[in-house]
């Protein structure tokens, strides 16, 4: 009996410290309302709530599945060009044609203050009197020099139909064949072939017709003129040259 009574009694104690020490009971509306506390996944480790995840970050070679992959070096350098604003000159050299197509290249025109040389015009001769140039260098002189001189058109013409009209008039000329007569700038050359018999009577025929020549109101044109002859007896090839006043060539110019 007395084992049965401290059996008794012990239970009784024991139950009076629950009573005492337990925790009051949560209504069950506030069981409802309360998120309940994860657990811990290893079994007997102490129950606590876990904070939330913070957001994964990317490192240096790691990026997200679904973030976009970086551009490469020339693609960025490409896009910043592309945002940087350009002139029209830029504009216009990025939407030029490639290396390899046709292109317009615009003339340059170049700039030269020494006028290019004149082209020499030929003055026909007949060959007694190419045979006499080439036999004499003053004439051949006088004679290229009037081809490479450019045409004063005005004066070259007045002078020419002045000393053909006058040749055609001389007396002394019926002893000559028709003559030629060219002139250019400051020069003008009179080519002529007599046929009077004997060496010195052409050369004389033509010092009347020169002297004749230089009284003429045009002739002031010129200030200096050079005779050549040559006879073999039969003909007389005659070479005369008039070279312009200087000062009708001053104002003309």
């Amino acid at each position: 009996m007395k084992y049965v009574g401290a059996f008794l009694l012990g239970a009784l104690c024991l139950w009076l410290a629950q009573q005492i020490w337990a925790p009051a009971p949560v209504p069950a509306a506030q069981r409802a309302a309360s998120p309940p506390a994860v657990q811990s996944v290893a079994a007997g480790a102490p129950q606590q709530q876990l904070a939330p995840a913070e957001p994964t970050r990317a490192t240096a070679g790691q990026r997200a599945d679904n973030a976009p992959a970086p551009a490469s070096d020339d693609a960025q350098a490409q896009a910043t060009r592309d945002a940087t604003p350009r002139s029209d000159a830029a504009q216009v050299q990025q939407a030029a044609a490639p290396d390899d197509a046709p292109r317009d290249i615009p003339a340059v025109e170049l700039q030269n203050d020494i006028p290019p040389l004149p082209t020499p015009i030929p003055v026909p001769m007949s060959d007694a009197h190419r045979d006499v140039a080439e036999r004499t260098e003053t004439i051949a002189e006088l004679h290229n020099a009037l081809e490479s001189e450019p045409e004063d058109v005005a004066w070259a013409y007045e002078m020419q139909t002045n000393i053909q009209q006058f040749l055609l008039q001389s007396e002394p000329m019926q002893s000559f064949g028709s003559a030629s007569v060219h002139c250019r700038t400051a020069l003008c050359e009179i080519q002529a072939i007599g046929y009077a018999p004997g060496t010195s009577t052409g050369q004389t025929q033509w010092s009347v017709v020169m002297g004749q020549m230089r009284l003429q109101a045009w002739y002031s044109n010129f200030s200096k003129s050079h005779g050549y002859s040559s006879s073999d007896g039969e003909q007389t090839v005659i070479f005369t040259f008039l070279e312009r006043n200087p000062r009708t060539l001053e104002a003309a110019q």
